[in-house]
């Protein structure tokens, strides 16, 4: 089996489904800092996706791609742009 399909099913996220946003939201609500939590929950769905599979389940860059179906360059961008948003919102 390729490394893609494995990464794939791996991985349980259907998407645009309320599945989806409901579980972001059950990471989410793990966040102790308020502030934080309340930043992370202003970003798109697919940034929070990105950073639940990053750094809660430790998936990296290339599964993540895997997962999105889209190249590990767009997930690379995906992060710095999540963290600007982040910055931006925590600055409030």
């Amino acid at each position: 089996m390729s490394e893609e399909l494995i990464y794939q099913e791996r991985s349980l996220f259907p998407h645009n489904d309320f599945t989806t946003e409901l579980f972001n939201e059950d990471f989410i609500d793990t966040v102790q800092n308020e502030k934080l939590a309340k930043a992370l929950r202003r970003l798109t769905d697919r940034q929070k996706q990105a950073i639940k599979l990053a750094f809660w389940e430790g998936y990296q860059y290339k599964e993540i791609a895997a997962v999105f179906q889209c190249s590990p360059a767009a997930v690379t961008l995906l992060f710095p742009r999540a963290f600007h948003r982040l910055r931006e919102y925590l600055n409030e």
